[in-house]
């Protein structure tokens, strides 16, 4: 155990705390060094020094500090309970792990315990036993909000989003005044095509937190499923004008909330997103909505040969390819994707050039293909490939293979 702070000491503790919640995290950090010269061996001064690092954003500089102060005090839960944040923050689960298990074993039944382990094995991609984590946490303490939030985003993860929306559906009306918990229900809405439902709860989000860049992409999500698509546009544009790394972060990871499994980030043009989504049903042998699927990339074709523009959604021009389009139609769509295709590239390689002719297929020039395969020899792909490279008439293309197989050089 640590040694009380003198009485000199003890003020200056009580200043760093009251600076601590004014946010004056440089202030509180200079009292708190202070203390720990004074008194080395003062736990809280140590954990105190921890959170202003933290505040300042040193992580490693405040877990540095929280540890010295778990050295001292090994049952300071603040400052054990703060190593597992930090350690999660530094993507270190395992380690933070680690500590929410000491704070378990010595109090098992602590729900804001359970609840930290939960979120540190989804972190480390242990879906099921986080839950498991919230829902004894909810045993322990049924009203528990971050339990209940937790389990009911944890839910829709995992599809299960009808348990989902009775979870948020309960928490909204415990919490009426919790934006967290209306955004919740509108990512559920959104999962289950319920798009004017999601739409309604992402703006009594809004309300509560005007400036959460989440909720407006969430929001232009919505818009953009329900045709509004000028709204669409202007609420991604307010999740940028925000906290562009929060809505880039929620970019990435959107396609999930209207079942678009694209690897890249999804598309911030509302057409493409409608059709997107129209596109995953088809997949998934949903035939009720393929006239409007249709009808929708006959419009974008119609659109992208008035005014040609990127076709980031790569998946709407193989789609086209085994629909009732014309070659017309077709080819305003691979064309929208080579233009998105080449200012990809422009911006991967600003000084390359062209080194012949202005277009391709210049006078005595071959047109250059390139196909890519996992693997160029024994390959379900390879079989596929052979024929298209055998059948490619070497007058006019120059043909080149690009395997992910490591021993293919």
């Amino acid at each position: 155990m640590g040694t009380d702070s003198g009485d000199i000491t003890i003020p200056a503790l009580e200043k760093a705390s009251v600076l601590l919640r004014q946010g004056d995290f440089a202030q509180a950090e200079a009292i708190a060094l202070h203390a720990t010269e004074a008194d080395p061996n003062c736990a809280r001064s140590w954990l105190l020094l921890g959170a202003a690092r933290h505040g300042m954003r040193n992580p490693e500089a405040a877990l540095s500090a929280m540890e010295r102060a778990l050295a001292l005090d090994p049952e300071l839960d603040e400052a054990r309970r703060a190593c597992a944040a930090i350690l999660q923050e530094l993507k270190r689960p395992r380690e933070a792990l680690a500590h929410v298990e000491e704070l378990l074993r010595r109090r098992p039944a602590a729900a804001d315990f359970l609840v930290d382990a939960g979120v540190v094995l989804e972190e480390m991609g242990e879906p099921e036993t986080a839950l498991a984590r919230y829902d004894e946490a909810l045993r322990r303490s049924p009203g528990d909000f971050r339990a209940r939030l937790n389990r009911g985003a944890q839910l829709a993860r995992l599809g299960r989003l009808e348990e989902a929306l009775r979870d948020n559906q309960a928490l909204v009306r415990s919490y009426v005044g919790s934006a967290a918990a209306h955004y919740n229900l509108a990512d559920v809405l959104l999962r289950l095509d319920r798009y004017a439902d999601a739409l309604a709860a992402a703006e009594r989000a809004l309300r509560l937190q005007p400036d959460a860049a989440k909720i407006h992409m969430l929001r232009g999500l919505a818009l953009a499923m329900l045709g509004r698509d000028a709204e669409a546009r202007t609420s991604f544009a307010r999740a940028y004008g925000v906290d562009a790394a929060t809505a880039d972060s929620y970019r990435a990871a959107a396609a999930a909330a209207i079942g678009v499994a694209v690897p890249q980030r999804l598309t911030l043009d509302p057409r493409q997103i409608r059709l997107a989504r129209l596109l995953e049903q088809q997949k998934a042998c949903d035939w009720a909505e393929r006239g409007p699927l249709i009808e929708g990339l006959r419009t974008l074709a119609m659109e992208l040969r008035s005014s040609p523009f990127p076709l980031e959604e790569m998946g709407l021009y193989h789609t086209a390819l085994s629909l009732p389009l014309t070659a017309a139609e077709q080819q305003a769509l691979a064309q929208g994707i080579a233009q998105d295709a080449r200012a990809r590239a422009a911006a991967l390689f600003p000084d390359t050039s062209p080194k012949w002719g202005s277009g391709v297929g210049a006078k005595g020039k071959r047109i250059r293909l390139g196909f890519i395969s996992p693997n160029f020899r024994d390959h379900p792909s390879a079989k596929l490939h052979w024929r298209h490279l055998a059948l490619r008439d070497r007058a006019r293309f120059e043909v080149f293979g690009y395997s992910l197989h490591h021993g293919e050089g």
